[in-house]
């Protein structure tokens, strides 16, 4: 299955997740609400946790998760 490489488990997500202070999904779901985009999502992720990431990587794992309007 394609998501199972996605999220949670990929190693990039729980790399990511780490960085994040193991609070990624409440982040991706917070900054995404505020802003609506998955370009200022990324762009934030980097800027605050120096998580580099590519939209349609943020998109796949909102899909897996349940968030936004990737879901």
């Amino acid at each position: 299955m394609v998501l199972d490489m996605v999220a949670p488990r990929s190693p990039q997500y729980r790399m990511a997740d780490q960085l994040a202070g193991g609070n990624l999904e409440q982040i991706l779901a917070d900054i995404y609400q505020e802003t609506g985009s998955w370009e200022t999502t990324a762009r934030r992720l980097y800027v605050e946790y120096r998580i580099d990431v590519t939209t349609n990587t943020l998109r796949g794992w909102a899909t897996a998760l349940g968030i936004g309007a990737a879901a």
